[in-house]
């Protein structure tokens, strides 16, 4: 099965569905996992309680898929990460995710996004340059690294990009100290300096040639300190985002900290956009009663909506379910960033 994310264009799909819906969240599972219940009797275990909820057979038309992907010996192989499986009359959808979500089931007239809402703002895809004079490495990244080419045919060092036939440390120049003077003065890479050239020559290019590229898609840096700043000091990229990984980092830990860094990022923004609705907005076009927030959704009213993490409620999963249905969208913030549960900015 190939591994792909939540894309808010195939959770609109599934939110026009209508119920009976199930949605059940398998947490990762790798085979040897000291856990209670291996993914597939986990599965097993959720396809019964649907089944009663709804009042339905397990091996009836809506579990059946279900059912039979308990049975699939290859739900046990593992799953380096979590999994929401979403099953209603007209689809049966598996999408991976990029942070945890609770092992849980859910039936009912609608599927239960809640759990998911933070995929919504992460991209499908990032970029990660690895920054370094000696050996630069340029990797796109789901859920695992892969390696590109250089950009634009670029080295992977700076000698190479310069065309050198021995290490920049090595050079040096020499001047004379004055008219009359016998001695000279050093200068060039030989001698300390805050922003070395060169490096920052390479690094400029590598931007301009991922820019060319890549031009929307967001770039992460992995490196020393000191090489992160010199290629964050000359980079004009759009999409740069703050911060970088260790240099040290295995691949697992640059997918999840890549990740986490774009969250942050996302809840920054939300956060803005969350100020500058209460800022813009006439107060008769702000909800923050889940009932009140659920029937504008029903309606297609919601614009915009802004869920405090940890929220369970019903009536909260309905308005962010109806809200996508009808091409709004739905950001979620942390509990201490946001004062009410739900917030809905009206389109009219």
């Amino acid at each position: 099965m190939p591994v792909t994310p939540l894309e808010i264009g195939k959770l609109r799909e599934i939110a026009r569905c209508s119920g009976p819906c199930v949605t059940i969240f398998l947490p990762a599972y790798r085979p040897g996992d000291q856990t209670l219940h291996s993914a597939a009797r986990l599965l097993r275990n959720f396809v019964q309680e649907a089944s009663r909820a709804l009042g339905v057979p397990p091996d009836g038309d809506l579990l059946q898929p279900l059912s039979a992907m308990a049975r699939d010996a290859g739900t046990d192989q593992g799953c380096h990460w979590p999994r929401a499986l979403f099953r209603c009359p007209q689809c049966f959808e598996t999408v991976f995710l990029r942070e945890a979500a609770p092992a849980k089931c859910f039936a009912g007239g609608r599927i239960h996004i809640l759990p998911v809402l933070g995929e919504l703002h992460l991209p499908p895809e990032f970029y990660l340059l690895r920054v370094s004079r000696k050996r630069a490495g340029f990797f796109r990244v789901r859920f695992s690294l892969e390696p590109l080419p250089m950009p634009g045919h670029l080295p992977d060092n700076v000698d190479a990009f310069l065309n050198l036939d021995k290490p920049d440390h090595d050079r040096e120049n020499r001047s004379p100290a004055g008219p009359a003077a016998n001695r000279r003065i050093r200068f060039g890479t030989g001698a300390p300096r805050e922003t070395d050239p060169e490096s920052a020559a390479y690094y400029r290019a590598l931007d301009r040639a991922i820019q060319e590229l890549h031009p929307k898609a967001p770039l992460i840096l992995a490196g020393v300190q000191e090489e992160v700043a010199v290629y964050r000091e000359v980079s004009s990229h759009p999409e740069l985002v703050a911060g970088a990984i260790g240099e040290n980092s295995s691949d697992e830990e640059v997918v999840g900290r890549g990740y986490a860094m774009l969250r942050e990022a996302a809840i920054e923004r939300g956060v803005r956009e969350l100020a500058e609705a209460f800022h813009r907005l006439a107060p008769a076009r702000l909800l923050t009663e889940p009932k009140a927030a659920s029937a504008a959704a029903a309606e297609g009213r919601v614009a915009r909506l802004f869920v405090r993490a940890g929220a369970g409620d019903e009536l909260i999963n309905a308005a962010a379910v109806e809200t996508i249905a009808r091409s709004g969208d739905v950001q979620l913030l942390p509990r201490e960033r946001m004062e009410h549960p739900i917030v809905a900015a009206l389109r009219y």
